[in-house]
């Protein structure tokens, strides 16, 4: 197990690399086959996202359900279910310091590529792959496009530090990381480290992306087309009158890692709001009908019906 997650950060950053040119294809109005396929794989992504964030729940899911969700928690980052614990040590601040330091790593690593392939055609014998090379606004595009992707991740793992569940005796430990006391300073180390993480990944990426959806009509029209590259990732799976739609399906993740975190020790609040989530999602989702493809649409309609079907 050691040898393989040093195995898997390589796989996945070489991966990452490759995803610059799949993620900044041609954009059309209508969705080519090629565009079908990345959104039905986004939406799988995101089914197994919430597979592994309802089980995270305190609540008593069928022997199936527990099952899959069990081994599905690499999708929120649990380095102990994964077997990260041999390769990261059994501390849970650090365990939990270098989850966080992921998204930054990502981040850093992408802009590193993207001034290497600027670098490396400006070499003589390599000037022919000019148009390889990456620019700026595509980069910066596979950069938001990664942490759209990996919201609902970062939401949980940023809500780590506030998951306190009690024990029968009265102590209160935290939900992923038993062996840390709330109220402790143990807890206030990873509740630092979550607030960093929260605040550049979720809050300021958020806002940016809050923004940008405001701004981007006004962009277009002025011709800001460097400006409008870099928030592609948010309008190109959507109807162009439904550009913002993206602003909800990362809102939708969000709100699945803090109703855990404010009702730990209530698993029919978490039941309950799960399913508002879920059903107030998918009746705007019917209305809006916002994908590009229809048979996106009708799968994520019917997944959120699934999923807010009582059990």
């Amino acid at each position: 197990m050691n040898v393989l997650w040093p195995i898997g950060i390589v796989a996945g950053l070489s991966g990452f690399f490759l995803f610059y040119y799949i993620g900044n294809a041609k954009a059309s109005a209508q969705a080519s086959p090629i565009k079908v396929s990345t959104m039905a794989a986004g939406i799988a992504l995101n089914v197994m996202q919430t597979i592994a964030l309802m089980g995270m729940m305190t609540v008593e899911w069928p022997a199936e359900m527990e099952n899959t969700s069990s081994g599905l928690q690499f999708m929120v980052l649990d380095v102990q279910m994964a077997g990260g614990q041999c390769f990261m040590g059994s501390d849970a601040t650090g365990r939990y310091t270098v989850t966080c330091l992921l998204f930054p790593v990502i981040v850093l690593w992408m802009l590193c590529c993207s001034l290497m392939t600027r670098r490396f055609v400006q070499c003589a014998p390599f000037s022919r792959f000019e148009s390889y090379a990456w620019t700026w606004p595509r980069t910066f595009n596979i950069i938001g496009l990664l942490l759209q992707v990996g919201f609902s991740t970062a939401s949980a793992v940023v809500m780590q530090p506030l998951m306190c569940y009690r024990h029968p005796n009265g102590m209160r430990s935290l939900l992923k990381h038993p062996n840390v006391m709330c109220g402790e300073s143990e807890q206030g180390a990873l509740l630092a480290v979550g607030m960093v993480t929260g605040s550049l990944f979720i809050v300021a990426f958020y806002s940016g992306c809050v923004v940008a959806a405001l701004k981007i009509p006004s962009w277009s029209l002025q011709g800001k087309n460097d400006l409008v590259m870099c928030f592609r990732f948010l309008t190109s799976n959507f109807r162009l009158n439904r550009w913002w739609f993206g602003l909800l399906v990362m809102a939708r993740g969000f709100g699945f890692g803090l109703i855990i975190a404010i009702a730990t020790d209530t698993p029919a609040a978490q039941t309950s709001l799960a399913t508002l989530i879920l059903v107030v999602y998918g009746f705007l989702q019917a209305v809006m009908w916002p994908w590009k493809a229809q048979l996106i649409n009708v799968a994520d309609v019917l997944l959120s019906s699934l999923w807010a079907a009582p059990r």
